[in-house]
Parts: C-alpha cells; sequence; structure tokens
C-alpha cells in the first residue's frame, strides 16, 4: 500500500506503472480478505505486540443486550457476535479491507480511463513504432475526450 501511494504521489510519474501497481495492491488485498488471511494478521500483530510489551487478548466490553421488535412476523431474531476475536473480524477487519478493495478499484477503473485516453502520451518511444494512422486514432480519440 505505501509502495503504491509513493508512486502515485511521485513526481516522475509513470501511469503504467502505476496501473499495475494499482493491480498488484487490490490483487494483494483481495487475498488478505479471508479466514487464513485474518490469522495470520492476529499472529503478525500478536509478535509485534510482545515485541513492544502491549497485551495481546481482546478485552470484553460491556454486554448490553438489546432486543429489537419484531415488526414482522417472519423476521429472524438478530444474532448477536459475543465472540470478541469473531467481532473484531467482521466489524473491523473485513471492513477495513473492504473499504480498501473498494478505494484500490475506484482509482484503478479511473487510471485505466486516463490512460486509454492519454496513455499514448506517456510513452513516446513507442510512438515511433505506430503507424501514422494508429497516431492520428490515439489523436482523434483526444480530441474527443477533451
Amino acid at each position: 500500500m505505501n509502495m503504491t501511494s509513493k508512486q502515485l504521489q511521485a513526481k516522475e510519474f509513470n501511469m503504467c506503472d502505476a496501473i499495475n501497481q494499482l493491480g498488484e495492491t487490490k490483487t494483494f488485498l483481495v487475498g488478505r480478505s479471508s479466514d487464513a488471511a485474518f490469522e495470520k494478521t492476529l499472529v503478525d500483530a500478536g509478535e509485534l505486540a510482545e515485541e513492544l510489551d502491549v497485551p495481546v487478548l481482546f478485552e470484553p466490553d460491556p454486554i448490553c443486550i438489546k432486543k429489537k421488535r419484531k415488526q414482522f412476523t417472519y423476521e429472524a431474531d438478530d444474532e448477536s457476535i459475543y465472540n470478541l476475536k469473531e467481532k473484531f473480524k467482521v466489524n473491523f477487519y473485513f471492513a477495513v479491507i473492504n473499504t480498501a478493495v473498494h478505494s484500490v478499484e475506484e482509482r484503478f477503473t479511473l487510471m485505466q480511463q486516463i490512460s486509454s485516453v492519454f496513455g499514448f502520451l506517456y510513452d513516446v518511444y513507442s510512438l515511433q513504432n505506430t503507424t501514422p494512422k494508429q497516431i492520428m486514432e490515439h489523436c482523434l480519440n483526444l480530441k474527443q475526450a477533451l
């Protein structure tokens, strides 16, 4: 994530490399949204907490059980999560991962759209190998976009 952020903010911005980096970041984040990845993250966090002499256990919140009135007879009862590890996984870990995936996906799509219009200008050396007809098509696409 940090590499991608720095690459997107760099003065020597290369759109093709940035698109590839965003794709790799998205793949990484999607890979982190599994139970196995969550367990690995907990192990890594536990090791880091031990190095920093920080308590590793989840501290329970005071439990206040509120019954929600059913408006219809076919509604099921809401099941509260009492396991603190599961609560953390559902309410925080997966929520953060899903938000990050959505954000990277959005940037990835925008970068691809920009690249489809302006991409030929970023790789000037490849223009030497393209035909004048292809260059004209790129220029017409750019004109239409502007």
